[in-house]
């Protein structure tokens, strides 16, 4: 394949979005999966899941903002309905530098139990001919999955640490709420709401605070890896 000078320009242009910004601009989106009459799954008579996501999501927000370096922004900051288009819009007019996901599981038999953390792969037309844009699309796509990938196994062990035992690992997909984000994202499933165990540690405050923390230490280390080497 023969690339002009301005296609070899465009690729070096690729390579310099690519890279981290100043640790002050990193800017983070934490969606509270669910929301308004789209409840989620039931977790007790009165809480869903759009509850405890939302939850978990200001606490995170909060964390991020007494750093100072990390600035967070709220897909939604209170119950409201929110449709996975605007909630990928907010990323992209944030220009935020990583898209977190929150949501909780449930089915697959009451024994069915853990965290797991979706991503979604780079996919590529075959036999299509390739242009500058093409390349360059291609190079962006590939950053932001091996970038979803090395998050999402500093979250798994982190997670780790709250729920012990219970990681089922990490799992590629084609999530719609990932879909075409100009940026690396996750959606992580924190447990199973038709697991006793499970529902009743999501219930709990001090839990969902210790998983906010692992999140926000899991964002820290993320940013000091992509930083420069010192």
């Amino acid at each position: 394949m023969r690339l002009t000078i301005n296609a070899l320009s465009a690729i070096m242009l690729a390579i310099t979005l690519c890279m981290p910004a100043a640790a002050a601009d990193y800017k983070v989106v934490i969606d509270a999966g669910h929301g308004g009459v789209d409840q989620g799954v039931q977790l007790s008579r009165s809480v869903y899941e759009k509850d405890v996501t939302l939850a978990i999501a200001a606490k995170i927000q909060f964390l991020l903002a007494s750093n100072g370096q990390i600035s967070a922004v709220l897909t939604r900051a209170n119950d409201l309905d929110i449709s996975l288009d605007d909630r990928k819009n907010i990323a992209r007019s944030a220009n935020a530098d990583l898209f977190i996901s929150l949501h909780i599981n449930a089915g697959f038999g009451m024994k069915a139990s853990g965290y797991e953390i979706y991503f979604t792969g780079f996919q590529s037309e075959a036999g299509k001919e390739s242009d500058a844009k093409d390349v360059v699309d291609a190079m962006l796509g590939t950053s932001y999955v091996n970038n979803s990938i090395r998050f999402a196994n500093i979250v798994d062990r982190e997670l780790g640490k709250v729920f012990r035992r219970e990681g089922r690992g990490l799992r590629s997909a084609p999530v719609a709420v990932l879909g075409n984000l100009p940026m690396p994202g996750v959606l992580i499933e924190l447990g199973f709401a038709s697991n006793v165990k499970n529902r009743d540690l999501l219930l709990d405050e001090v839990v969902q605070q210790k998983t906010a923390e692992v999140i926000v230490e899991s964002v820290r280390e993320y940013f000091s890896l992509s930083g420069p080497v010192s």
